[in-house]
């Protein structure tokens, strides 16, 4: 429809003459006013809210291809597909007459989209500071929330809100006591219906987390090795923490002077509850009294736990991880010299060593302070002296009291194995 100016006399007063002019349609009419600001907000994957600023209460939306009739200045677009990019227009009426189209455009939002890396984490360990670091994937402001967090405050988070794509902290303390869970729910902000919501299921183990030990010629001994003090490590194949003589705090103390008698069943000792260190006539007691039929495991032969080491017992040869067949197995773990904080667990001879305290000091060497351990100086196969073992032979183990392995020194820090008390 074609404007056109027209000019108008107002009116004359006192020699002053005023003129007043107005749009016109090319049919005299005065157009309709366009709508302006126009403004897309509350945006979801499948709506958006639409409004505009017009002269006019009566309004045509378009989108795509339809057009709806509106009266206000809002209209709430839906069944809209996600993530899609939408030009939208609106137009004043006025009777029969239309202003021109004004324009704008939004994109829906995506589908909310959330999930984690576990959804649960069986058998934590009794030891303090275990920490699970959780992957959160999605497209959604999340929060990770401890279900009933004031009943199950051993159970805390670290970063716990994200945007998108993150990750969290699941931080356990230690278990005093028996077996507990929790559950830790991940939840989507801005999905309130609690349909994109992910659990996450944790169950701590006791603090004797079940082991009942295995009897070798009478004595119960622990099936792992202790980990942070009063706590077994997850697995056989684990070295655990490493104490020097008398203590019950892992690490070394270069300046630590160790205590003269008995460690085991003392204050000190670190054996979880129900435990305690063995002492010198059981570790005789375990190796036969010099004597011992036991198995070398390297860490690339299969059965074991994937570390060298030595299986104890009367069937150590066949003895497995799947079926220990009543033996234990204690990892050649080495020892930590306290006066360079180095691990010593190998010599140039490629002889793989072991070091475990009795709790009791060594009667033939007590003129130097020293105490009993079990002390492991084979690799397989090993060739040391000119004599060769294959890996699967069966050896003697000797084992103190001798004077030829380094007098039982009290200051370095080993693997600690316990029985049962």
């Amino acid at each position: 429809m074609k404007k056109q100016k027209i000019w108008i006399l107002a009116f004359a007063v006192c020699g002053l003459t005023f003129i007043a002019s107005c749009d016109k349609n090319d049919d005299g009419e005065t157009p309709v006013a366009t709508p302006s600001n126009l403004t897309a907000s509350d945006i979801t994957p499948t709506g958006a809210v639409l409004s505009w600023t017009s002269a006019e209460p009566a309004v045509e939306v378009k989108i795509g291809d339809a057009t709806h009739p509106v009266t206000g200045a809002a209209y709430t677009a839906s069944e809209l597909t996600p993530n899609t990019a939408y030009t939208w227009q609106v137009r004043a009426k006025n009777g029969d007459r239309y202003s021109e189209w004004a324009t704008s455009s939004f994109t829906t939002a995506e589908t909310p989209a959330l999930s984690v890396s576990e959804t649960n984490i069986a058998n934590v360990p009794a030891n303090d500071g275990s920490h699970y670091s959780i992957v959160v994937t999605g497209n959604t402001a999340w929060v990770a929330e401890v279900d009933e967090a004031s009943e199950h405050d051993w159970c805390t988070i670290t970063g716990a809100t994200g945007e998108g794509n993150g990750s969290f902290d699941i931080n356990i303390a230690k278990n005093p006591a028996g077996a507990r869970s929790v559950t830790v729910t991940v939840r989507a902000t801005n999905v309130p219906d609690g349909t994109l919501d992910r659990e996450i299921a944790l169950a701590q183990v006791s603090v004797n987390d079940g082991e009942t030990g295995v009897t070798i010629a009478g004595i119960t001994w622990a099936t792992r090795n202790v980990n942070g003090a009063g706590y077994f490590t997850n697995s056989p194949g684990e070295a655990g923490q490493y104490y020097q003589y008398g203590r019950n705090e892992a690490g070394v103390n270069a300046a630590y002077t160790p205590a003269a008698g008995a460690w085991s069943e003392s204050a000190t000792d670190p054996c979880p509850a129900g435990w305690r260190l063995p002492t010198e006539p059981e570790i005789l007691t375990l190796t036969g009294d010099h004597n011992m039929i036991f198995s070398w495991r390297s860490s690339a032969a299969g059965g074991n736990y994937g570390v060298d080491g030595l299986w104890f017992g009367a069937n150590a040869a066949n003895a497995t991880a799947a079926n220990p067949q009543g033996c234990i197995f204690l990892p050649a773990a080495g020892y930590i010299d306290p006066s360079t904080g180095e691990m010593i667990n190998q010599d140039s001879d490629g002889v793989w060593y072991g070091y475990y305290y009795a709790g009791t000091e060594n009667t033939d060497l007590s003129g130097y302070g020293a105490t009993a351990y079990l002390y492991l100086t084979f690799a397989g196969p090993l060739t040391k002296s000119g004599v060769s073992f294959p890996e699967t032979a069966t050896y003697f183990l000797i084992c103190p009291p001798m004077s030829w392995f380094g007098m039982g020194d009290k200051y370095i820090a080993s693997s600690l194995r316990c029985v049962k008390r």
